[in-house]
């Protein structure tokens, strides 16, 4: 998953246009979990692994923008800041609020790069 595809995900939430290939579910008011396909489903794709939707969290400022995205890759987490909304505390602010504990419901241990 290459950072212009993470960049592309955020400018089409804030743009409207996820084309049914996002599926959001808030998790607070700054938070959604979302389940991202990057190309549209076949009906001839595997429903598990590596045809089936990613894991994402996408990050919203207080004005409702979404400026990050946090890429859940089971026993990584990969994340990207928008340049113009780095250093204002989104990501931190996020992941030690909701995030993580989102992912330790699931989890005992997740690994941070």
């Amino acid at each position: 998953m290459t950072n212009r595809l993470l960049i592309s995900l955020i400018e089409r939430l804030n743009k409207g246009k996820t084309n049914g290939l996002i599926h959001l579910r808030p998790l607070t008011e700054l938070v959604d979990f979302a389940k991202v396909w990057t190309e549209k489903p076949k009906p001839t794709d595997n429903i598990s692994f590596p045809d089936c939707a990613y894991k994402f969290y996408f990050i919203k400022n207080q004005e409702g923008e979404y400026v990050a995205t946090v890429l859940d890759m089971t026993r990584d987490l990969h994340w990207l800041v928008l340049n113009r909304h780095r250093g204002k505390g989104h990501l931190t602010n996020a992941l030690t609020k909701t995030i993580l504990p989102h992912l330790f419901q699931d989890r005992e241990e997740q690994r941070v790069t």
